[in-house]
């Protein structure tokens, strides 16, 4: 397990600038799913190792090239008048309650249409239609199923780009689709990038800013840290693939595993959101049970609505919420075994689910490529011009869908 180092911690002014599981997150994920297929001898090992920084750089191109993050003013990516970021937007999170009730049965995502996206697009938009009472509690009044993420689906995307970049021998190009990959798989290994109620504001006391704190700020003080090492995400990543094997993901299984990640971390939502509004309320100096209430005008109604958690504008108290948030001990009932785990530790098991199911469907790109040859050659992330050659999300079946930003 990761062991909790002191935290330099600001929190953004919006959640919708945080980077999903921040630069360490994504950088481990990729970096792990490395590490499990030269543990396997598989024959991509030595190309991704030789590459190894290329890969965990392009595993950051969406957010640092694509939506040009550090450009986004106040307000997040909605408001970039940009077609690469409005298009890449829905491409990272899959919000699977806006298509079934959240509580339902605990392994209702599994069951979720599995097709192609042109074959399950009817199919959603049904399941939103038949849900609408509790999304519309969001606020939310898309009917195109787009607008919720589509994340699998593009993940399907880059896999079947991937499997031709392969069986072609274009190595730079298979390198940087199989490192974009694991990207989008760890938007999905992380459960708030699952639910309408990522940014906790709809908790009954609200724990608004626990988006930034459970996929970004826990992880800031390991970033530039020499004296950290992987071996936490590693290890789960370890555990995750001794659970499933190397083997076994054929392309009409991509989207069936990828629901199975959504599923394995969905339990955690409820906890996490519960969680943070604790600490949250400890850090205002107020009770755990009660919150301050404003009038709200609704429906031409006013209704008291309890104000948003927001963490403390003060550093410190930042600092001092988020190692509390960090260390809170969550009891969960997993498979029927009771279990108590740190929120950090919860993390690493997701950054470790994520490397697993990246590393999965690698050697499964590259059995359906024919296993091609693979040459040892050095490949500079400069070279591969990425802000020229935007991926488009050309499954969705119409023009992208503004979404509600991540």
């Amino acid at each position: 397990m990761l062991n909790l180092i002191y935290l330099s911690i600001f929190f953004l002014n919006t959640v919708q600038n945080a980077f999903a599981w921040g630069t360490y997150g994504h950088t481990e994920i990729a970096g792990a799913a490395v590490h499990l297929l030269a543990e396997q001898n598989h024959p991509l090992a030595k190309f991704l190792q030789r590459n190894l920084a290329t890969v965990k750089r392009v595993a950051m191109t969406p957010d640092v090239d694509w939506k040009d993050a550090p450009l986004a003013p106040k307000g997040g990516y909605r408001n970039v008048k940009n077609k690469i970021t409005f298009a890449e937007e829905g491409l990272h999170y899959f919000e699977v309650d806006a298509f079934l009730h959240f509580g339902g049965d605990e392994n209702a995502v599994i069951q979720l249409p599995s097709d192609s996206y042109d074959k399950s697009v009817a199919r959603y938009q049904a399941l939103l239609r038949d849900n609408v009472a509790y999304v519309f509690e969001f606020d939310r009044n898309q009917s195109n199923p787009e607008a919720y993420g589509t994340a699998p689906w593009r993940i399907l995307q880059i896999y079947d780009l991937s499997v031709s970049a392969l069986r072609e021998g274009a190595s730079a190009r298979a390198l940087f689709l199989l490192a974009l990959m694991t990207r989008y798989v760890g938007d999905l290994a992380g459960p708030l990038n699952t639910t309408l109620n990522f940014d906790g504001r709809h908790y009954p006391i609200p724990a608004t800013g626990v988006y930034a704190a459970f996929e970004g700020h826990i992880f800031e003080g390991f970033a530039n840290s020499a004296s950290t090492s992987s071996s936490g995400v590693q290890d789960e990543a370890i555990f995750a693939l001794g659970r499933k094997g190397m083997d076994g993901v054929i392309r009409a299984r991509v989207i069936p595993e990828i629901l199975r990640l959504v599923n394995s971390g969905y339990h955690y939502i409820g906890p996490l959101l519960k969680t943070f509004s604790d600490q949250c309320g400890h850090a205002h100096g107020r009770g755990l049970a009660s919150a301050e209430r404003e009038n709200v005008k609704k429906a031409g109604k006013l209704k008291q609505e309890p104000l948003f958690c927001e963490p403390p504008i003060e550093q410190a108290s930042a600092r001092e919420l988020i190692r509390n948030f960090s260390n809170s001990i969550v009891r969960q009932v997993i498979d029927h075994d009771p279990q108590e785990l740190t929120v950090l530790d919860i993390a690493a098991e997701r950054l470790g689910e994520a490397a697993a199911l990246s590393a999965r469907l690698w050697a499964a790109a590259y059995n359906e490529a024919g296993r091609p040859s693979v040459a040892n050659s050095s490949v500079n992330f400069e070279d591969l011009a990425v802000r020229e050659n935007y991926i488009s999300p050309n499954y969705l079946t119409s023009r992208p869908t503004r979404g509600f930003g991540r």
